[in-house]
C-alpha cells in the first residue's frame, strides 16, 4: 500500500455495536482500520444517540473530538478532520 494511503488509514477508526449478553449489556468496540494500535470497549451509554456513542468511543481512541464520519452496514468509520 502507498504511504500516502497508509498515513490516512492509520488515523481511521471502526466502530461496531457489540449486543447484550447474558452478564454485560450493549457496548461500543473501536478498532484502528491499519490494525496497529490497540482496540477498546465501551459500555453503551443509553442517553446519547447511535451516533454520539459511536463518536464518543472514537474520539476518545484517536485522542481528538475533530472527527468526520461515514456509516457503514453495522457501524461506522471515523477519521480526524483536519
Amino acid at each position: 500500500m502507498p504511504k500516502k494511503i497508509q498515513a490516512i488509514y492509520s488515523a481511521a477508526i471502526e466502530t461496531k455495536y457489540l449486543g447484550p449478553t447474558n452478564t454485560r449489556g450493549g457496548r461500543i468496540k473501536a478498532t484502528p482500520i491499519s490494525g496497529r494500535g490497540k482496540s477498546i470497549i465501551v459500555p453503551y451509554d443509553h442517553a446519547l444517540s447511535v451516533t454520539e456513542n459511536h463518536e464518543r468511543v472514537a474520539s476518545h481512541l484517536l485522542g481528538t473530538s475533530k472527527l468526520s464520519v461515514a456509516e457503514k452496514k453495522n457501524g461506522f468509520i471515523f477519521t480526524q478532520r483536519k
